[in-house]
């Protein structure tokens, strides 16, 4: 729950921002346009290296007590968070084509199929060798940081734009499993342990243990969730 958390926070500064600076929505003619795909890598790369710089003296892992943030990875979080507020009141969603979108995606898999095994075998990752991906002044660090961003927005960007004119419709079924994934996003850990604690004592390859309870552990949060949504209170929070 620490990133319900975290966008609590977010939407706290963001009504405050809003209330002292009172923005106003501009005409179709003064909306600004999507920056080109060179901007945007450069704009993911400069996240990646603030990133970097961050873990220098808060490397990942590191929390925020009592609140249990890692403030290593909030740059990020704070930049889409700014971006994403730029992107609607620019309506940017509509200049993400299918064209452009694939064009990410094709980037997206070369950076987890070419660069990550690059990154993380040549950085000793395979030995154990993690801490030096984790923050420091390590090249692994940066390679890491820099690559954490730029795959983040290639997926972000390509998904939109293939799924946005794919496959961009809901059937009754799916409506009703999309409406449950908060309420399950908030109840899944439990369902998660028992069902591990369970199953515990069944001795099978990780791989087909995860095959069998995945479906269970599927089945069993979507359920639960849609009969708490229909609870009187959790009807209007949830």
């Amino acid at each position: 729950m620490w990133f319900v958390e975290t966008l609590l926070y977010f939407t706290i500064f963001y009504i405050g921002y809003r209330l002292i600076f009172r923005p106003v929505y501009k005409a179709p003619d003064q909306l600004r346009k999507l920056p080109g795909d060179l901007a945007i890598f450069i704009f993911a790369a400069g996240i990646g290296l603030g990133s970097f710089l961050i873990r220098i003296w808060l490397p990942v892992g590191w929390n925020l007590e009592p609140l249990g943030l890692q403030l290593p990875h909030f740059l990020q979080y704070i930049s889409l968070l700014i971006f994403g507020v730029i992107a609607y009141r620019n309506d940017w969603l509509k200049s993400i084509t299918y064209q452009r979108g694939m064009k990410w995606f094709i980037l997206a898999q070369v950076c987890i199929f070419v660069f990550f095994p690059i990154i993380f075998l040549g950085g000793g990752a395979a030995s154990g060798n993690l801490d030096a991906f984790m923050g420091g002044w390590h090249w692994q660090s940066f390679a890491y940081a820099i690559y954490e961003q730029v795959l983040g927005f290639s997926l972000i960007i390509g998904l939109l734009g293939i799924f946005k004119e794919k496959w961009n419709g809901q059937g009754n079924w799916a409506k009703t499993l999309s409406a449950g994934t908060y309420t399950v996003y908030i109840i899944h850990p439990p369902i998660i342990i028992f069902l591990a604690l369970g199953f515990r004592q069944v001795e099978l390859y990780p791989p087909f243990k995860f095959l069998l309870l995945a479906p269970i552990a599927l089945v069993l949060c979507f359920g639960l969730a849609n009969i708490i949504r229909k609870l009187p209170l959790a009807r209007k929070i949830l």
